[in-house]
């Protein structure tokens, strides 16, 4: 999500569901930039903020995880929340085990 301009969220959101199995669901995760920032001012910037992942690797790009094409450097807010709530994406919220914000899209 945090590679798409604000505008093309909804359409991906509902081409997503779309093209999901009716029973399907789909899990959107995406590193919380604001926690690494608080990390980098707290001088914290090569200390582990979850599964391995440091706040530099979510400000300056993690390897591994660009050499899988995984999407990175941003969190779910509230907002980005209710916009996908008005999408008719979203359906309910979670913490998951590596302390991440995490959003559940039923699709």
């Amino acid at each position: 999500m945090e590679h798409l301009y604000l505008d093309q969220a909804p359409a991906a959101l509902r081409e997503w569901r779309r093209v999901l199995k009716p029973d399907g669901w789909m899990l959107l995760v995406c590193p919380d930039l604001q926690a690494a920032a608080e990390m980098v001012a707290q001088d914290r910037l090569f200390d582990g903020a979850y599964a391995g992942i440091r706040p530099y690797d979510i400000i300056f790009s993690h390897q591994g995880l660009v050499a899988q094409g995984r999407a990175q450097g941003h969190t779910w807010t509230e907002r980005n929340a209710k916009r996908s709530r008005d999408a008719g994406a979203c359906t309910r919220a979670f913490s998951d085990w590596v302390d991440a914000a995490l959003l559940t899209v039923d699709l």
